[in-house]
């Protein structure tokens, strides 16, 4: 028998294989304890690209850098004990291009002015990402995919900024998740359309990562924050970037998951099927 040193580990790649159920597949390379998502091989279908060669594509990216990363890491305030996050989506079906976006807050109970913005993120995508090359059934876009899928984007970076959360010590006692749309609410409360079925359940899963979680162990729930539309700066963030969404230039992601990404892809899918009935 032999043996393996930790240090050996963790300056080791590892390659992992994943398999769809549509038959794709993706190889993805990764150092433990160093790499932040998957680096993928060139595989059949459209993802978001990421920094570095032109074939890598994120497994999953993280919400937030860190210090390895060359950047200066904003503290987590102290002080919060709420976070509200408002998402917003924008979608065209036109085009078959739609965004997702997150403002998250730090928040004091009981106090409106003391309140401070501590992340932003988008996700953008385009008819190469949501339409397999040859398929004929297509897909249809709209808002309600797009401001609930803003939702599991949303708690996907709450999940990602734990270690923040528990780094400033703050005590989370509530997280609020604000929108001038009812589809959240709906969600939250399982009676969202059947076509949005695969959306509700990452929902649903992402929600008790964190319910779950030491960092945010005294939050109980997962509360809907009703906002006027005039009000929600995400979902102008949203229609901003979706503008962009063909643009070269413009990073097209904040977060990215697997996950989310294909129950977002379903959706559209499935969303066909409910308009021909």
């Amino acid at each position: 028998m032999g043996y393996i040193r930790v240090s050996d580990v963790y300056n080791s790649v590892i390659s992992l294989t994943w398999h769809k159920l549509n038959g794709a597949s993706y190889v993805g390379h990764f150092r433990p304890g160093h790499s932040h998502y998957f680096e993928l091989e060139r595989s059949n279908v459209a993802i978001v690209p990421v920094a570095g060669p032109p074939e890598a594509i994120a497994f999953r990216r993280m919400a937030v850098a860190t210090e390895e990363d060359g950047v200066t890491v904003k503290p987590f305030p102290a002080w919060c004990d709420t976070i509200l996050v408002e998402i917003g989506g924008a979608a065209s079906d036109a085009d078959k291009t739609l965004c997702l976006s997150a403002l998250v807050y730090c928040c004091k109970a009981g106090d409106d002015t003391t309140y401070q913005q501590y992340w932003e993120g988008h996700f953008t995508l385009t008819p190469a990402d949501i339409i397999e090359e040859g398929d004929a059934e297509g897909a249809t876009v709209n808002v309600a995919i797009a401001t609930l899928a803003s939702a599991v984007f949303a708690l996907r970076a709450l999940w990602d900024l734990r270690s923040q959360v528990a780094e400033s010590g703050a005590q989370i006692s509530a997280i609020l998740l604000s929108t001038d749309h009812t589809i959240v609410e709906s969600a939250l409360a399982n009676k969202a359309s059947k076509y949005l079925t695969d959306l509700v359940e990452v929902l649903d899963a992402t929600k008790m990562l964190i319910l779950e979680s030491s960092e945010y162990g005294k939050v109980m729930h997962i509360q809907p924050h009703k906002m006027t539309a005039k009000e929600n700066k995400a979902a102008k963030v949203a229609r901003e970037f979706k503008a962009t969404a063909f643009a070269d230039d413009v990073k097209a992601s904040s977060v990215f998951s697997f996950e989310l990404f294909d129950a977002l892809v379903k959706a559209c899918k499935d969303a066909v099927k409910k308009t021909e009935k």
